[in-house]
């Protein structure tokens, strides 16, 4: 736009000598048309000329007389043209909005709806990268096959990897991303998992805040659900949010809960573990998951989108309701900031553009949220400058600001599968999540905390690539407190270069040792459950691998994410060197940028992480609430900055 302008009015005061040069004027007025179209094409394939054409004629007709009111004429008419005029090619109707937010995914869902929803008279702008979720093995969750088919690895996956692991014997591993609306929330096992209370009390210490602990934080988990225990147990479970919540054994389910994932429960508590029949109040002991769905259903992030009116229909590139419009196919490549460090807006490009890879800027009046997970946050803000300024002076970018630990202090959980056959088959139910029940428990009565979830799946995975392979059930005893932090890093300049991912999976003994234990534990599981259903195999490992070394052996092998990366853009206090966000969400270093995602988390939790994400969104969008609702002269934006 300033490049526009500046071609409009300069072609414009130069028209007023045109009466002094009439035999020049048609090659001159062409000459006009032809620079501000080569300049329009720099953010549009497709220039608004007619309007251009018109702008030159009545340059051309004004008289050297006005030249000081025309001048002050030009400028009005070019504020004119150009506010709010779309941008072309992009598929953006407007070129700016107050509040630009950068992925629609569990988090992002969550905050443009809810800032829509409090801040009625500013713009709202979500962009997602990828497409609608119209997609059937997208909206329902039992067929894991097809979902694996024909949704990890398309269009609508970032489809990300870490680099070979030592730990794994030099495997790398597939990280599915969900690159739909929805984000994760579209990819996952709609398993609806709080934090345990320890959890969040321990991001109230770390953060030395305790409207971040497990009190502070209940409001918002409450907030996202809709649960069908709110009505016994109000102070826990949420009534009127978006997101439909029940246990698997619900009538809102159907009660679709396998008899495999009743036995699972009966033979942990054989074992002495304690029933849980309510996993939103404590997590401990052995119980049936809950599942964000309604009839089998999925009810992912995007029913923030749908109970605005904003949610994108199948085939569309967006939608709009009031003041928020969420646009599809349009990745963010770039943060721009001004010689303050001011967030001032965002390139862009559309899918129309990608091959060509045309650059188009949007500006945000007051902020931009980034909510692109544990990967693309990170990696956005190091292309962007915000970063270590060794790695950003390594591949020749700029520095915005040094912030030492974006991408840093990357934290997953790690898993691996024991899977089992049965002498009748095992068919899920219709409405089925796939993962219907946890376990969690200590490997050792010395740990403070329990540090294994123990997920039953009601289909047979092939270990290595933790594959779907045919009927039975699998057995994940998965870390959950890893010892170990990795990293995102960049693998260059390219946006749309996937970037450097180390995990640094099983480098520390105590997580070996964790994870030995833990199958172990899972192997007393199964060979209960399997006598209580009347017989069965365990194929995987075998009762061949039974020595410490062998069990040790086929985790290298075969452990396997369990897609819950975090922490790569962690708040926490001034103090910490690694913190890259302080406690509003607010980004070290720069203004009016912030990150509200799984990257945002303090510490990694140790559970199923989307409703941890949902809950960060609306913590995030209840921030700014408060601060921009405040009257003129009271805004707290600018209080804390590092």
């Amino acid at each position: 736009q300033a490049h526009l302008f500046f071609f409009f009015t300069f072609t414009c005061c130069l028209s007023f000598l045109a009466p002094l040069f009439r035999q020049n004027m048609s090659k001159f007025a062409s000459a006009t048309r032809s620079i501000l179209r080569r300049s329009a094409a720099r953010l549009s394939p497709s220039p608004p000329t007619a309007h251009l054409d018109r702008a030159v004629y009545k340059a051309s007709s004004a008289t050297c007389a006005l030249l000081g009111s025309s001048l002050a004429g030009v400028a009005a008419l070019g504020v004119w043209f150009f506010k709010g005029k779309k941008l072309d090619g992009c598929g953006v109707d407007v070129a700016e909005a107050d509040f630009v937010i950068v992925g629609a995914g569990s988090s992002g869902c969550a905050l443009a709806a809810r800032l829509s929803q409090g801040l009625p008279n500013k713009k709202i702008l979500l962009l997602e990268a990828g497409e609608d979720d119209d997609v059937p093995e997208i909206q329902t969750a039992v067929d894991y096959f097809g979902k694996v088919e024909k949704v990890f690895t398309s269009d609508r996956d970032w489809g990300h990897g870490t680099e070979p692991q030592k730990g794994l014997g030099g495997r790398g591993l597939y990280w599915p991303r969900g690159k739909v609306i929805g984000g994760c929330s579209s990819f996952n096992t709609m398993v609806w998992m709080r934090p345990d209370k320890t959890d969040l009390d321990n991001w109230g210490v770390a953060m030395h805040d305790m409207s971040w602990s497990y009190a502070g934080m209940l409001p918002f988990f409450k907030r996202a659900e809709r649960h069908v225990l709110a009505s016994t147990d109000p102070e826990v479970h949420g009534s009127d949010g978006p997101i439909a919540v029940a246990r698997l054994d619900h009538p809102q389910h159907n009660k679709a809960a396998h008899e495999v994932t009743h036995t699972f429960v009966a033979a942990a508590q054989a074992l002495g573990h304690r029933l849980n029949n309510d996993f939103g109040r404590s997590l401990d002991g052995v119980g049936i998951n809950d599942v964000c769905a309604v009839g089998g259903k999925r009810c992912s992030a995007a029913a923030y989108l749908r109970e605005v009116g904003a949610y994108p229909k199948s085939g569309s590139t967006g939608a709009k309701s009031g003041n928020l419009e969420v646009k599809l196919m349009t990745q963010v490549t770039k943060i721009l900031f001004d010689e303050s460090k001011q967030a001032t807006g965002v390139e862009i490009v559309h899918a129309k553009d990608f091959d060509e890879q045309k650059r188009h800027t949007i500006h945000a009046r007051e902020e931009i949220i980034l909510c692109g997970g544990a990967v693309n946050s990170p990696h956005l803000l190091l292309l962007s400058g915000v970063g270590p300024r060794d790695q950003l002076e390594e591949f020749d970018i700029k520095p915005v600001a040094n912030v030492q630990g974006v991408g840093k202090n990357l934290q997953d959980h790690l898993h691996v599968a024991m899977s089992y056959r049965l002498p009748n088959g095992l068919k899920p139910h219709p409405q089925s999540n796939i993962c219907e029940g946890s376990l969690f428990a200590k490997t050792t009565p010395l740990a403070a905390a329990n540090d294994l979830q123990v997920h039953i799946g009601t289909v047979f995975f092939e270990p290595d690539g933790f594959y779907p392979s045919g009927e039975g059930f699998t057995l994940t005893p998965t870390l959950i407190n890893s010892k170990i932090t990795g990293e995102v890093r960049l693998r260059s300049t390219d946006p749309f270069e996937k970037p450097i991912i180390l995990p640094g999976y099983l480098e520390d003994m105590a997580d070996k040792i964790t994870l030995r234990e833990g199958v172990k534990l899972c192997r007393k599981l199964g060979q209960d459950m399997l006598k209580r259903l009347g017989g069965g195999e365990e194929v995987y490992p075998g009762l061949n691998v039974s020595s410490d070394a062998d069990i040790d052996d086929y985790i290298r092998k075969h452990a396997n994410t369990v897609y819950h990366p975090a922490c790569t853009c962690k708040a926490g206090t001034e103090g910490d060197p690694l913190a890259v966000l302080d406690a509003q969400f607010r980004v070290r270093g720069v203004k009016k940028l912030r990150v509200a995602d799984a990257s945002s988390m303090p510490l990694h939790v140790g559970c199923n992480t989307n409703a941890t994400c949902v809950a960060l969104g609306e913590r995030a969008a209840a921030t700014l609430l408060e601060e921009y609702s405040k009257p003129e002269g009271e805004s707290t934006q600018e209080k804390g900055r590092a």
